[in-house]
């Protein structure tokens, strides 16, 4: 293989699929994910950490937010070379270093973290300012994401100079730039569009293995109770919730890479999966609570309607935007199923509401089969021929 063919930008290969790196890269941040979910599964009393409703949202936006900025560049200007392998691995590096500082004390691993997260989010912006002649007719795109993103981390990084609570504002202002920076910057100037084969396959492997993490918490949850008819029903049903989210997430996926005749840009596809990958990270925690019965039924009410409304608003919101002629549809299923789910909340004991929600999951499954499925079929069918 000659230079110039390994030089090759990733971008222009006509079956593109994720690179052995890619795939490690998810597998570092799902572990670093862990940690932050497993926030959620400690208790005391039968009660969360104080403050944890709000610092699990926080903590997981920066991180998924360094998933979803590399995984854009990647998508568009990895060239899968040395130096861009190299890149990776400090981004990697980086990001298990900030996951041993990632505990509620935010007092005292603030120093730490956040001059991590801003070591990783130069590194990103370093490789757009590098790779301006990947697309010479788009080189003002990548400069203007660059220096973007080091402007962002700058606002962040001087939060150390502000006193707490005013500190967090400062770092959450500059990462809240940072996540709205790309869509200003595409209405400014038209960057090169997304290959949108690997993106949708970078974005379902993610999902199947943050629904790892669900089937992990389902295996430690049953290693440490006792078999009886509650563990049991509840173990099982969390296996079956698990299929069938699985089953509502992929079973028309791969329709959200074609075009007929749409544009065709990432963000509607990266940014509503900050909500997905929340959802099923709480729901991790719904199935291991609903077999441990270690949470007051309160909170476990609340942490189970905000994993299904995250869950679903994540999911559909894609296929809502690029499927206008079924949103009717989407709404009225979605209601139902919430509904379903708003429902089950008030049957007594955990475990029957871990089941009420699976009911309602399944509904999902076989009014989407009946309603959704059919029509996007339908109307993509006839485009095609």
């Amino acid at each position: 293989m000659s230079t110039s063919e390994k030089n090759a930008l990733q971008y222009h290969e006509p079956n593109r699929h994720a690179t052995w790196l890619e795939l490690f890269f998810d597998l570092i941040f799902v572990v670093v994910v862990s940690k932050i979910t497993h926030l959620l599964g400690h208790t005391h009393e039968g009660h969360l950490d104080e403050g944890v409703w709000w610092k699990f949202p926080l903590m997981f936006l920066p991180i998924w937010w360094i998933w979803v900025q590399h995984t854009l560049w990647a998508n568009v200007y990895d060239r899968d070379n040395q130096p861009h392998r190299a890149a990776t691995l400090l981004v990697m590096l980086q990001m298990i270093v900030l996951s041993t500082v990632l505990t509620t004390d935010w007092k005292e691993a603030y120093p730490l973290f956040n001059l991590c997260y801003f070591g990783l989010r130069i590194t990103i912006a370093a490789l757009y300012l590098s790779c301006r002649s990947s697309h010479t007719d788009h080189a003002g795109f990548a400069t203007r994401r660059g220096v973007g993103m080091m402007i962002a981390a700058l606002i962040s990084l001087n939060s150390f100079f502000f006193p707490e609570p005013w500190r967090y504002l400062v770092l959450y202002l500059g990462i809240a730039i940072d996540i709205l920076l790309p869509i200003l910057q595409r209405r400014e100037s038209r960057g090169p569009g997304a290959h949108k084969a690997h993106l949708v396959e970078r974005m379902g492997l993610l999902i199947i293995i943050l629904m790892g993490e669900s089937v992990i918490s389902l295996a430690s949850g049953l290693g440490g109770v006792s078999w009886t008819g509650q563990t049991v029903t509840a173990g099982l049903t969390g296996a079956v919730m698990i299929g069938a989210a699985w089953w509502i997430y992929f079973d028309s996926y791969h329709r959200l890479e074609e075009d007929h005749g749409q544009p065709w840009g990432g963000f509607f596809l990266a940014y509503p999966h900050f909500f997905t990958c929340l959802g099923l990270s709480v729901m991790a925690n719904v199935i291991y609570h609903a077999i441990h019965s270690d949470l007051d039924l309160h909170s476990y009410q609340m942490m189970a309607l905000a994993g299904m409304l995250a869950f679903y608003l994540g999911k559909q919101t894609p296929y809502y935007v690029k499927f206008p002629f079924v949103r009717i549809n989407i709404w009225v299923n979605s209601g139902v199923t919430l509904a379903l789910c708003g429902a089950a909340l008030f049957l007594p004991g955990k475990t029957a509401i871990l089941v009420g929600l699976t009911v309602a999951l399944l509904v999902y499954v076989a009014i989407n089969f009946l309603t959704v499925i059919p029509k996007v079929e339908a109307r993509l069918g006839s485009e095609e021929s």
